[in-house]
């Protein structure tokens, strides 16, 4: 039983739960070789009314061969660019410390940040080799709008915040800050250290994050996924942070909701807040993946969205991830990253089930801007365009400035793919072989939706 200040609706939407056999050791279980291409459409009979948020093909706009677990992809409109971060990043003594990677259609593929997971003051952990993922995890832009960049720190147990015009760039190496520059967000609760924040959200002036213990993970425990749990020194839980705290300044989270120690690994993954107040947060759990809902209005129970999907073809044996979400007040869907690709759901009308957009991969995060709906897929950044622009935001968040990322990952692949790093060429290529495509999309999906 979970404590909470926020009311879960009691419905529980019933669909049967399909999900791959998973092997004890969690990271293990994860792909160790490059995943396959998607296909250029998605499946139309999967898609259902979903299919009319689109305007086009899937696109995969990046590879590298340093991509090992992305996650959270954030939008900067005012720049035109995308942030992402690199989980499991290593950096020349083989520490899986993180990047921030930033890609823009007139450069590509870029180095931001290398070592995110610990830049910042306060020492490193003493077993950091150790460290599956020392990286760093969500992102976010803070009170301050674009610029003003929040980031999870797996490696350090916290969250902190940066300007990034203080980033020294240095494309192909990874850019650099001066400690002095890198503020202390949030690194505890109650006097004892966070576990390893995961996904955050800014909702109006609240500052929303996960605090699951996925970033605990030990290369020498015999099931890493697991141990994570037992070494935690929180319970998995879902904190706050009211309101800009100040430059320079350490705030001290509020608890919202506290699962517990789970009896298995169980705990919240992403989190937004949509515009009735409503939080919602993907559920990392193999044997039973699911989307939770918590309401103000119904202290009592929760509304349960259980994920239908699973991944199919040659990546089969991944794991049932439940990974991240994203919410646009534009178009009122909320879109979770869960087994086997993109679930979408009316929030106008109790949550109901819009669509699947397959993809076939471990997918952690989603973030709309730029006219598209971006995606971390594993070892690919993709995209699919917008039939209608939209942003990642609430009404209430200031000025419409904030942007929110998604959420993060519980456990991760293990290596790298082979390949090289895509460009303004390459992308811009793919663009121009679906061009007539996207033409006949439109109508094709428009027709469906007509006649649904």
């Amino acid at each position: 039983m979970r404590s909470s200040q926020f009311s879960p609706l009691a419905l529980f939407l019933q669909t049967y739960t399909h999900h791959v056999s998973l092997a004890e050791n969690v990271p293990s279980a994860m792909p160790s070789s490059s995943s396959s291409t998607p296909s250029s459409f998605p499946t139309v009979n999967e898609l259902s009314k979903a299919a009319a948020l689109f305007s086009g093909p899937i696109e995969e706009v990046a590879t590298h061969p340093e991509f090992k677990w992305l996650k959270s992809p954030l939008w900067s409109e005012s720049n035109q660019y995308l942030l992402f971060s690199n989980v499991k990043w290593e950096d020349k003594q083989n520490a899986m410390c993180g990047m921030i990677w930033k890609y823009s259609d007139a450069n590509g593929v870029e180095k931001f940040r290398k070592c995110s997971g610990l830049i910042g003051s306060g020492d490193e952990p003493e077993n950091l080799d150790d460290y599956l993922e020392a990286g760093l995890n969500g992102l976010v832009w803070g009170w301050k709008g674009d610029g003003d960049l929040l980031i999870c720190q797996h490696g350090k147990h916290r969250i902190v915040r940066i300007n990034v015009s203080d980033v020294q760039a240095d494309a192909e190496q990874g850019g650099s800050i001066d400690s002095s520059l890198v503020t202390i967000l949030a690194d505890a609760y109650n006097n004892t250290m966070l576990n390893s924040p995961n996904d955050m959200f800014l909702y109006g002036s609240d500052l929303y994050f996960t605090d699951p213990p996925f970033g605990l993970q030990l290369a020498s425990a015999d099931n890493t996924f697991s141990h994570a749990f037992e070494i935690m020194p929180q319970n998995p839980s879902i904190y706050v942070i009211s309101g800009d705290p100040g430059d320079n300044v350490t705030a001290v989270p509020e608890k919202v909701l506290d699962f517990g120690k789970p009896d298995h690994p169980y705990g919240p993954n992403g989190v937004i807040v949509v515009d009735n107040g409503d939080l919602i947060t993907p559920i990392t759990d193999f044997s039973n993946p699911h989307i939770e809902v918590y309401s103000e209005k119904d202290p009592d129970v929760f509304t349960r969205l259980e994920t239908e999907y699973s991944i199919e073809g040659e990546n089969a044996d991944y794991p049932p991830l439940n990974d991240g979400a994203t919410y646009s007040s534009d178009l009122n869907v909320v879109f979770s990253t869960s087994p086997g690709g993109i679930y979408m759901y009316d929030a106008s009308d109790s949550y109901k089930f819009l669509g699947f957009l397959r993809i076939n991969d471990l997918v952690s995060n989603v973030e709309i801007g730029g006219g598209y709906l971006w995606m971390t897929a594993n070892r690919r950044l993709l995209r699919i365009p917008l039939e209608q622009k939209a942003t990642t935001s609430s009404p209430s968040a200031n000025a419409g400035e904030t942007k929110s990322p998604n959420s993060s990952g519980a456990s991760s692949p293990s290596s790298a793919p082979n390949g090289s790093p895509s460009s303004k060429e390459s992308a811009s290529s793919a663009t121009f072989g679906a061009n007539f495509a996207l033409y006949s999309w439109a109508a094709v999906m428009s027709l469906i939706v007509l006649f649904m």
